[in-house]
């Protein structure tokens, strides 16, 4: 009866209201696990759009939480070979063994007999054999041997004169190598804990210490040896002669301080104090490329296990993930609160970590949101087919007024350029018709259209040549010109119907958009204002939108159902405009920093995209009118278009560094099942009683 439902309703504003506090407290928290589990219970207990919005967030995060623990910096990394336990070692002295599932630490912290490892020199590095049973920790002059599963000494310890400042076992597992601060370099059996061979290096006992050795790097097949060294040079050293292999690799000012080999041994990558990071060819010992990161210099150095990728930390407390191919940034990672010392990736690839100076490890998945495949050289202009297929976009020249044509899942120039006949700059809008046969570029030099598959032009209307923007149906081009508004007929390939007068706007347009069914036109211009015009009558619906708040509007988006209007801000922000009742719907998004260059709606209107001065991507989640997952960095300058592929889960973007960039895009089918695994555990009944005490426990994740 009415009691029955009163009681009903009662529950579930309860629930709703439990839903979004815990939203809240997911957002709030800085731990990545506990905000995922927080999202998870807030969406379990009722589906409030602030709840879908921590869930999404939590299923496309990045991080995969921070290990805490050690006292002072972490200055020793490793990952087991199986990739389920995570050894740190620390200026504290410490070395601590962590589940990398559950970012828990296992049993209590391994520690050197008595005063052995402490005073400040800490651990200086770590490495597990390569059967996982036994780790292998240097502090000072003393490298000790541990059973991973007692975290008990495993034999007698390895002393030498110098300090031990690297540590490698190579892969076979019958031999450890140790670097000094002597410059020496040597093998020792990994059983027997005795010396295997010569010593490689020279011993330099001069105040300076000049061939100090910072880093060790086996080959895979363990044949060669790759060292870093204080005399600003890498060298590869013959395991079973004990010989130096070619000429040393030359190029960096300062000290060498960290050296990676790639998983197929081709490529040597290292990292030095004069701020670069630096790719040779590990059979010429020629230089390939150099990497420079604008924010700070490098410290540390790793390959993925597919050799696609590197990480880089340095000074600025960013990890940064490059494209091994092409030496462009793919992605930054979140920041450490101080410098990070050491990187390492998991083996199977789905965990990058990053030892910071500031005592913690933080955890990422570096496939969130990733970069798919490689930068093309592109600017000013993109568009993908219906199909996905191919992708468009102007040549990267800042002259050239040529459009290249991409195979999308090759990343390969499909076929020759389209050269525009007699055009001298560059395109500013490239847009696929619906059949995805045919492409229409505008530019300075007119409109044009072109046969894609022919790869050659059609038409060519050189007395439009200003701001372009295709109707969704491919039906016409409204195109600013001389102060108006023109109108070009795609079939007929001309010029239909009267202009739009836009005095307004001071007679210059800035950006304008279609509506999805071709009826109504928005446009912007110098006065900062937005006006919507009906396609059919040529006349202006009604007065002009409120003058935005943040002054100049760079972009402007319908949604795929034409019921609300996006425009981007000087202020960075974004608005949304109800069209038909022509007010503001929610909050302004804010961005932060960075003007907002471009923006387009996902193809079912659930998420904007956004690209910024800065060049950073960003995902909006509109139910809630928040971040969706962090933003998405590559561009190294600011982006100046972007456009959704069919399906949403692909996201292609253009910058002015140059390039065209694709990504990934879209959401976990299993957002519920995406966060649990990101947070690694579901939470305790005593998080529960202090999170929820309202509702009864209940299991958050399997």
């Amino acid at each position: 009866g009415v009691a029955v439902r009163a009681a009903d309703d009662a529950h579930r504003q309860r629930g709703v209201a439990v839903s979004r506090q815990l939203a809240a407290q997911s957002e709030a928290t800085g731990d990545p696990a506990l905000s995922s589990m927080l999202a998870v219970a807030a969406w379990r207990i009722a589906h409030t759009d602030e709840a879908r919005n921590r869930l999404l967030a939590a299923a496309t995060r990045t991080g995969r939480g921070t290990l805490a623990g050690h006292a002072g910096g972490v200055t020793a990394l490793a990952f087991s070979p199986g990739g389920s336990v995570i050894a740190t070692g620390g200026r504290d002295g410490t070395v601590r063994l962590w589940d990398a599932a559950s970012r828990r630490q296992l049993g209590a912290p391994i520690t050197y007999p008595g005063d052995e490892c402490s005073g400040g020199s800490g651990v200086r590095d770590a490495a597990f054999a390569p059967d996982g049973r036994t780790l292998a920790t240097a502090c000072l002059g003393t490298v000790r041997f541990w059973d991973v599963a007692t975290h008990r000494e495993a034999g007698a310890p390895l002393r030498v004169e110098s300090v031990v400042s690297a540590l490698a076992y190579n892969p076979d597992g019958r031999t450890l190598a140790t670097g000094e601060f002597s410059g020496v370099v040597r093998q020792w059996d990994a059983v027997a804990h005795r010396p295997h061979g010569p010593p490689m290096g020279r011993a330099d006992t001069g105040p300076e210490r000049s061939t100090m050795i910072y880093a060790l790097a086996f080959g895979r097949d363990g044949r060669t040896l790759a060292t870093a060294s204080k005399d600003r040079t890498a060298r590869l050293w013959d395991t079973a002669t004990s010989r130096q292999v070619g000429a040393p690799f030359e190029g960096h000012t300062k000290d060498v301080v960290d050296v990676a080999v790639s998983p197929d041994g081709a490529t040597l990558a290292t990292v030095s104090l004069d701020r670069t990071a630096r790719l040779w060819d590990a059979a010429t010992h020629e230089q390939k490329n150099v990497l420079r990161d604008r924010t700070a210099g490098f410290a540390a150095i790793a390959f993925s296990p597919d050799g696609t990728r590197l990480a880089t930390g340095g000074s600025s407390g960013r990890t940064v993930l490059w494209d091994t191919a092409g030496g462009e940034q793919v992605l930054a990672l979140s920041d450490n609160a101080g410098a990070v010392e050491r990187v390492e990736f998991s083996p199977d690839g789905g965990l990058l970590a990053a030892a910071g100076a500031d005592g913690t490890v933080r955890l990422a998945d570096p496939r969130t949101h990733l970069q798919i495949g490689t930068p093309m050289p592109a600017r000013s202009a993109v568009a993908l087919s219906p199909d996905g297929r191919t992708l468009a976009a102007g040549a990267p020249g800042e002259d050239d007024p040529a459009i290249r044509l991409w195979d999308v899942a090759a990343q390969r120039p499909a076929g020759p350029p389209l050269t525009p006949e007699g055009a001298r700059r560059p395109v500013a809008m490239a847009a696929f018709l619906p059949d995805g046969r045919t492409l229409l570029t505008s530019g300075p030099d007119g409109l044009r259209l072109w046969d894609v598959a022919g790869h050659r032009e059609i038409a060519h209307d050189g007395t439009l040549g200003g701001v372009a923007e295709l109707s969704p149906d491919g039906r016409f081009a409204a195109v600013h010109q001389d102060g108006a508004i023109a109108f070009w007929d795609v079939a007929r390939r001309r010029e239909t119907g009267p202009r739009i007068r836009v005095p307004g706007h001071t007679d210059v347009i800035t950006a304008m958009a279609v509506s999805p069914d071709g009826g109504t036109l928005a446009t912007t211009g110098f006065d900062d204002r937005v006006r919507l015009f009906d396609v059919a009558s040529r006349r202006q619906i009604g007065a002009a939108l409120a003058k935005a708040g943040g002054g100049f509007v760079n972009d402007l988006a319908f949604s795929p159902d034409g019921r609300t209007l996006a425009l981007t801000a000087a202020d960075s922000t974004v608005r949304l405009w109800d069209v038909a009742r022509r007010r503001p719907v929610g909050l302004a998004l804010v961005i932060g920093t960075g003007a907002i260059n471009a923006l387009a709606f996902s193809p079912d209107g659930q998420v904007i995209a956004t690209g910024s001065t800065e060049g950073e991507v960003q995902l909006w989640d509109l139910r809630a009118h928040r971040r969706l997952g962090a933003p998405m960095s590559g561009h190294t300058r600011g982006v100046t278009a972007l456009a959704y592929g069919r399906g949403g889960t692909v996201l292609a973007t253009v910058a002015g560094d140059g390039t065209a960039r694709l990504w990934d895009a879209g959401t976990p089918a299993d957002p519920v099942a995406a966060a649990c695994a990101n947070a690694g555990r579901p939470l305790t009944r005593d998080e529960w009683e202090n999170y929820v005490p309202q509702e009864q426990y209940r299991r958050t994740c399997p």
